[in-house]
């Protein structure tokens, strides 16, 4: 099923060594699936139905991904078997939009989400709340060791080792 008919609006997107991994939201059958096209090619060659909306995308290995992304009005993760072209549940995390990711290490993320901000923690399996901001966005500053959480107008900085919030710009 290499080939769709209708056009597809791409939201969600990984390049790996190999592999570019998109997720397509088909508007005339109303239906997301995840392809995977050989880079740098660019022929399609695995497609699966997707039943959730994928936020961010990242490289477990050279042959799974993990699925960050909002199913059933539930925060998820799962991951993306490349060899046998499936998907596993991992983790609910509970009842709120994940808006954004970022991977701080290869097993640890966070997540900026409708309820605030979230430590995740894929080795121990742990979720961890930071702060209480909701926020569309997240960055990260290495040097100064600062998280920038977006909300709205304002961009909240958020101390990398207390999570506690330095201050706050606002946009007129």
């Amino acid at each position: 099923e290499a080939i769709q008919s209708g056009y597809a609006r791409p939201n969600a997107i990984l390049k790996t060594e190999d592999y570019v991994y998109v997720e397509n939201f088909y508007l005339n059958a109303q239906q997301n699936k995840l392809e995977q096209y050989f880079y740098p090619s660019g022929i399609s060659n695995q497609i699966i139905f997707l039943d959730m909306d994928i936020v961010s995308l990242y490289e477990k290995s050279s042959d799974e991904l993990f699925l960050f992304g909002d199913k059933n009005g539930q925060a998820v993760l799962e991951k993306y078997d490349r060899l046998n072209n499936s998907i596993q549940l991992i983790r609910t995390f509970g009842n709120y939009t994940i808006h954004d990711v970022f991977q701080y290490r290869n097993t640890q993320y966070y997540l900026a989400t409708s309820t605030g901000l979230f430590r995740y923690d894929y080795d121990m399996n742990s979720l961890s709340p930071l702060t209480s901001i909701a926020s569309q966005g997240i960055k990260y500053d290495p040097l100064m060791n600062e998280f920038f959480l977006s909300e709205n107008s304002a961009v909240h900085v958020i101390d990398g080792a207390s999570f506690t919030e330095k201050y706050t710009l606002s946009c007129p």
